[in-house]
């Protein structure tokens, strides 16, 4: 769970905030299961014309491989919609597991940028990663910067 999600409360607040955005059409939320419990969430973003992705597993889930395959079940499905042509995300340039989620599904280090620091645990420095939104593998090995 992101670091600013330290709670229950704060986690209620965060998917109310995303279930008000999915009414507007601009944020799309989802629950990641494993044997019918909520472990994390995922979610898209819509505001840029470009769909931004974010993720977060339990902490004592981390390292098993679950929100690798929930990225790479999302990504499958956004590469069916017509008019993306990139997927982007962001994360923590000291978070080398969320890194490590999105290299293995494809995505691509565009840039780096200065962030808000929101725990002690964060870098001040988000690492901005895109990949294709099209099933073309050329642009999800790496062949070419895609910003």
């Amino acid at each position: 769970m992101p670091g600013f999600l330290s709670d229950l409360a704060s986690v209620h607040d965060f998917l109310s905030e995303v279930d008000s955005l999915f009414s507007q059409g601009r944020y799309f939320g989802y629950a990641i299961t494993k044997d019918d419990e909520v472990v994390g969430a995922i979610s898209v973003k819509l505001q840029t014309g470009e769909p931004e992705v974010s993720y977060w597993v339990r902490s004592d889930l981390t390292g098993r491989g679950i929100a690798t395959e929930a990225l790479a079940e999302l990504c499958d499905s956004l590469s069916c919609i017509d008019g993306f042509r990139l997927i982007h995300l962001r994360c923590d340039k000291a978070n080398l597991r969320s890194q490590r989620v999105a290299e293995n599904a494809g995505f691509i280090v565009q840039r780096e940028q200065s962030a808000e620091k929101r725990t002690d645990a964060q870098s001040g420095f988000e690492l901005m990663f895109s990949r294709s939104a099209t099933l073309d593998p050329w642009y999800n090995q790496g062949y070419t910067r895609l910003l």
